[in-house]
């Protein structure tokens, strides 16, 4: 724990990212109430009508998950920009930042998986406008498929 009473992120993840078994347990403890809460939500969107629930499930490959969800949006750019990124953003070493990477399934698989790719290696505008045009899709097929569509 942190000195504010808070979960000390970085402390967890030394302890954790290195050792495959101690991810694993990190793991088998946060994500049942994880997607317990995940069902939750997306009931209450499906019960207020929504058509279209965005899940943001990081290890939505490793985890098996795939199948839980109607269409599948990957944002993705290629492993050196995101290791900058881990460092640069999230204030990790280049360790940390590599046992975060090195948990994850490669991207190229993810990518074989995913109906939309979103190439992240631009500017915030670029994203937008590509995060944009995909949205406009998912409520294109949503409204085609007169059901609710969970990404």
């Amino acid at each position: 724990m942190a000195p504010d009473g808070l979960l000390d992120r970085a402390a967890l993840r030394h302890l954790v990212f290195p050792d495959h078994d101690e991810l694993e347990e990190l793991n088998r403890i946060v994500h049942p109430e994880v997607n317990r809460l995940r069902d939750r939500l997306i009931a209450d969107a499906i019960g207020r009508g929504e058509k279209i629930v965005v899940c943001d499930v990081p290890l939505l490959f490793e985890k098996k998950m795939a199948d839980e969800f109607t269409r599948i949006v990957l944002v993705d750019a290629p492993r050196p920009l995101r290791l900058e990124r881990l460092m640069r953003d999230r204030g990790l070493d280049e360790t940390e930042a590599l046992d975060m990477i090195a948990a994850q399934m490669p991207a190229e698989l993810k990518r074989a998986r995913a109906e939309y790719v979103i190439d992240n290696t631009g500017t915030l505008t670029d994203l937008e406008a590509k995060v944009a045009h995909v949205w406009t899709e998912l409520e294109r097929e949503a409204d085609t498929l007169a059901s609710t569509v969970t990404i």
